[in-house]
């Protein structure tokens, strides 16, 4: 499953809190997240932040958050996902 190589390559970022992640378009296509095919914006939602297995699972589990979208190509002719940036949140305080 595709979400299970994206689990894995998270794994291995090793993110501490407060660390950034970006992920291009090139990646989630070579993890398996989204379409090789050059989808317009909407297409691109689903498998990266839409419902069921989709990167937002992932995210969850790892406690990371979207902070940036970065979209390519002009808006009139349907921009395509080019990267999102994650920031790996939780409490930075020890009892």
């Amino acid at each position: 499953m595709a979400l299970d190589s994206l689990d894995r390559h998270i794994t291995g970022m090793n993110l501490q809190v407060g660390g950034t992640l970006t992920l291009s378009a090139d990646q989630l296509r070579s993890l398996g997240v989204i379409p090789r095919l050059n989808a317009n914006r909407v297409a691109y939602w689903d498998p990266v932040m839409g419902k069921g297995n989709a990167l937002q699972s992932v995210m969850r589990r790892h406690a990371l958050f979207p902070i940036a979208f970065e979209w390519a190509g002009e808006h009139h002719v349907h921009p395509t996902l080019k990267a999102v940036t994650l920031v790996k949140w939780g409490s930075t305080c020890r009892q």
